[in-house]
């Protein structure tokens, strides 16, 4: 919302100096008509620099103005991305079977999955999982990629990897995730000082 006010701003600046703008050549206008004598040369000279700058300060604040809508937009792309991961219960009956689905393309056994606690906080509810297979190396690192790019939104809280024997070309893991679900929207209050 930082950004959306600050856009507020940025549009209430270029509209004063368009007033600002339009105030100026009034002024000119009157001065040059009304008292012709009075008016030198570099007078004009001076005032119309003055009217330069404050056109390209005009455009300079448009173009500011410009990159910052773009960019809240690709901002707001991006939380709709990652909302778009966020099921509305948690719903880790199809977390396992994506887990089942990647564990299956990197070669992975999971021996153990197991849903933890539920909470739903003011914003955004969270279910623990532990997760328990094993697999070579790569096996668990390609893994881990796949699980970061699932459908499905979650944060790795704890990660344990060990060599099942000596030879080191089995490892078991041990991981513990957070899955996200029930966002809900938050109530954004302005502040009148």
């Amino acid at each position: 919302m930082d950004d959306h006010h600050e856009l507020k701003k940025l549009k209430r600046r270029l509209n004063g100096l368009g007033l600002l703008g339009v105030v100026i050549v009034s002024v000119v206008v009157w001065c040059v008509g009304l008292h012709p004598r009075r008016v030198t040369t570099q007078k004009l000279a001076e005032r119309q620099q003055m009217l330069e700058r404050a056109l390209k300060n005009q455009c300079v604040l448009r173009a500011t103005y410009q990159e910052r809508l773009a960019e809240l937009d690709r901002q707001r792309s991006e939380v709709a991305k990652l909302v778009s991961r966020v099921p509305r219960t948690a719903r880790e009956s199809d977390f396992m079977s994506l887990i089942s689905e990647i564990a299956g393309k990197t070669s992975m056994t999971i021996s153990n999955f197991r849903p933890q606690t539920s909470q739903i906080g003011t914003v955004i509810g969270v279910s623990q999982v532990r997760i328990s297979g094993m697999g070579t190396y790569s096996d668990i690192v390609e893994f881990l990629d796949q699980l970061r790019e699932s459908s499905r939104m979650n944060r790795i809280v704890q990660l344990g990897i060990s060599p099942l024997d000596d030879t080191r070309e089995r490892y078991s893991l041990d991981l513990t995730l957070n899955l996200y679900f029930d966002i809900r929207p938050v109530q954004v209050t302005s502040r009148v000082q």
